[in-house]
Order: structure tokens, then sequence, then C-alpha cells
């Protein structure tokens, strides 16, 4: 309900199907449901209820507003309106106007699109969408004008999708092959070797963050914290050498908390002397994302 429109009030509504457990069961459920608003303050009236009339409720109000600094994208809606968010994660990007193609950035993407745990069995829906929208924020930058993009599931070992050199990403080509991923399959043959999901991103990070011709302008690092039994070696890293271009890790950690501590990927990057950034919220993206910027337009 927005505050100064009381009389105006959007009802949104969801229905999940719980499967059986066991009554005695303890855990945590997080049921997906997001919503976007225009700017103005809106109070929250959420509410639960099952089959059997059991209810719980809560309330609490917010704002939305522009950054006074411009550096998130505007807010697209109406002031004091609300709308259900949009479910198609990879639909295409919007055009963006960029700078001339001789002051333009091209810029190497490493995605990974794989659980935190490479023992959990799914890649859950929201981790994928913050993945997503963090890709979307580097998209519009108007300084990037050629994209090349390896994305990859550490449970398939193996690279998932891959885009050389091109104008602007592709995201429902994108979702075509995240949502073909058999998460919970193992190769069988994988299992004769406890560690392969090791070998598999050393020689990925030897293959992407190594030498290369021609070279991009950045590599940005972009996925949830990825955390392994045993630790890539670093002395086949450092044989292998790095690229001269600036390294970027955008890691994104939805529960600092619960996982404080550095994945398999950050342990190694100061082999290649990159810079990590933790992302949990917009706005650590927002800072995130202007500082890269502003580092790699100072080195034009």
């Amino acid at each position: 309900t927005p505050l100064n429109r009381g009389d105006s009030q959007y009802y949104l509504v969801d229905r999940f199907t719980v499967p059986l457990i066991e009554e005695d069961a303890k855990g945590e459920a997080i049921p997906p449901g997001e919503y976007m608003l225009g700017p103005g303050r809106y109070r929250v009236d959420w509410l639960m209820r099952d089959r059997s009339e059991r209810v719980c409720s809560a309330h609490w109000e917010l704002e939305a507003r522009p950054d006074d600094d411009h550096r998130n994208p505007p807010l697209a809606l109406p002031p004091n309106t609300v709308a259900q968010r949009s479910t198609d994660i990879f639909r295409p990007q919007p055009p963006v106007e960029r700078v001339p193609d001789d002051q333009a950035l091209h810029v190497r993407l490493l995605v990974n699109f794989s659980p935190t745990d490479p023992r959990e069995s799914t890649l859950k829906p929201w981790d994928v969408e913050a993945i997503v929208s963090i890709l979307r924020n580097i998209a519009r930058e108007p300084h990037i004008g050629r994209f090349s993009l390896v994305a990859f599931n550490i449970q398939e070992e193996r690279v998932i999708y891959r885009a050389e050199n091109v104008p602007r990403v592709d995201f429902p080509a994108l979702g075509e092959v995240v949502g073909a991923v058999r998460l919970g399959t193992v190769d069988y043959r994988r299992l004769e070797d406890a560690h392969s999901a090791t070998h598999f991103l050393t020689s990925l990070l030897v293959e992407q963050l190594g030498p290369q011709q021609p070279e991009p302008d950045a590599i940005i690092i972009v996925g949830p914290k990825l955390m392994l039994d045993r630790n890539v070696p670093q002395d086949a890293l450092k044989q292998a050498g790095h690229a001269n271009c600036p390294v970027f890790y955008l890691n994104y950690n939805s529960n600092p908390r619960h996982n404080p501590w550095r994945d398999a990927i950050g342990a190694v990057l100061r082999i290649y002397k990159g810079l990590e950034y933790s992302i949990t919220l917009p706005r650590d993206l927002s800072t995130a994302l202007t500082d890269v910027m502003s580092r790699l337009r100072r080195r034009q």
C-alpha cells in the first residue's frame, strides 16, 4: 500500500506445493517471490496460510528512491506503484548507447553457474537471478563495447556456454544452456577421481586467466562462492603465467555470516594480481562496478 495513496492497494499472490515431510521435521525453507516499486514509501502486509487455515504474518514499511549519485539505473515505475517482477530472468537486454568503438573496452567474462557447495543438488533460482543481475549491470556499461563470455558449471565440470568478442551478451541463449544443466547427475567416470572438480577449475583458470592473444582490456569473474574439498594448486597457475590485463572477481555471497571464508577462486586471485569484491546487496554491486570502471578508464 503506498502510504500517500492509502486508497490504492496492490495484491500479489503466490501458491506453493509443499512436499510430504516428517511430522517432526525441522529446517529452513525460502519460497521465492519478489515485487517492483516506483519511488515512494510503502506499507507491506505479508500473509502466509496453509490448507488447514494456519496463518502467520508480518508487517513493515519501506522506501524506494533513486540513488542521489546516479550510480544505479533509475527506477522505471511511476511513483507510488507496485508491479510483479518479471519471471523471465534471461529476457533480452535493451539496447545500450555506448562510446565510440575506438574508445570501447573489450571485457572477458568468466561466469560460474554452480552451487556454492558442489555436493548440493540444486542451484537456487534466486542465486541464478543474482548472477544474471550482475551480468546485466556489466552488460549495460556504456564504456564496454565487446564481450567474450565463458560460463561454466562445476558439477558437470564443463563449459556450458561460450561467446567470443561479441557486441552484446545474448541472455536468451545463455538462459537455454543454464536451464539445461542437469544438477545432481554425475558422470560415473568422474567418481574415479575424488578431486576432478579441482582439476577442472585449475584447467579453466589456466585457459581463461593465462596469457591471451588478443588480450582483453579486463577479465571479470562473476559467481557465487565456490567451495571445493581441495584447493587449486598454485604452482600450476604460476607456471602457466597470467594475462597482463586487470582481473576482477565479483563474488556473490548471499549470506556472509554463514559463509565468511574465502572460496577456491578467491584463494588464488593474488597470483593474477586481481581484486575481489563481495556482493551481497545491490549497493555492493553498484560500489564494485563504479570502482572497476574507474580503474579501467584510468588505464585507457
